[in-house]
């Protein structure tokens, strides 16, 4: 928030900015993203950078399947940007290779998607952007909603977590 109040109460730097980019490393901090979005509605908020790194990886994870809980995690980070006002989300790795890489700083990430440059292997983070990108369309617009008993779906845990009261998902509403 203080990046974000020093840049619009300065009319100089005021005059030259459209918007704030935020990255997410630092945890659940949508309070600020809401705070930002309340304090300077005219800015565009875009999260810019999320990635998780390979030794989040749970025992057995593949680089072929990658681990489920990195796309939930993306899920959360989406929802909650776009809840606080953001109005674009983007990841730091789209595609990398079997290594990670190229990374000038030698923390493996795990990407959207691997190669071994014959075929790509989307990982479970492919589906959960792909997931927003089908359903909140360019132009879309949060409504102001509510959805009794969100965490009430009915219906058997499913491992990828997706419409349980455990995967911590909150439904939301957007007018296309």
């Amino acid at each position: 928030y203080e990046w974000s109040l020093a840049l619009y109460s300065h009319p100089v730097a005021a005059s030259y900015a459209s918007g704030v980019a935020f990255h997410w490393y630092t945890g659940d901090l949508f309070d600020n993203v809401e705070r930002v979005h309340r304090s300077f509605p005219q800015a565009t908020l875009i999260a810019t950078e999320a990635t998780y790194e390979r030794y989040r990886w749970k025992p057995g994870t593949t680089l072929q399947e990658g681990d489920w809980d990195f796309a939930l995690g993306y899920a959360h980070d989406i929802l909650g940007d776009l809840n606080a006002g953001a109005s674009a989300w983007m990841t730091w790795n789209l595609v990398l290779n079997m290594e990670g890489g190229p990374n000038h700083v030698d923390n493996v990430c795990d990407p959207v998607m691997l190669t071994d440059f014959r075929r790509l292997y989307p990982h479970p983070q492919f589906y959960a952007i792909g997931h927003f990108s089908k359903y909140v369309l360019v132009g879309s617009r949060r409504l102001r909603t509510s959805v009794l008993n969100t965490a009430r779906y009915r219906g058997p845990t499913r491992p990828y977590g997706t419409c349980t009261s455990q995967d911590g998902l909150q439904a939301a509403s957007f007018l296309r």
